[in-house]
């Protein structure tokens, strides 16, 4: 498996899924409250010996979720 570095030599391509929105609620006396909205995940792609796989992305929280499968 070779290794990169760096954000111009991703090995790996992207596919986003986003699953909600934040919502803005408005007081009468001027507020408002924001609720967050869910994670934003994304499907990361990579070829590991001429086979892709691919592994879920947490962009929200820069971290993996679960293993890299098969694609």
């Amino acid at each position: 498996m070779i290794l990169f570095s760096g954000s111009a030599c991703l090995p790996f391509m992207t596919s986003s899924v986003y699953a909600a929105s934040s919502e803005v609620i408005e007081y009468d006396d001027g507020n408002a409250e924001i609720i967050p909205s869910s994670a934003d995940i994304e499907w990361r792609y990579k070829y590991i010996n001429g086979t892709l796989y691919k592994r879920k992305y947490n962009k929200t929280t820069h971290e993996w979720v679960g293993s890299w499968i098969k694609a």
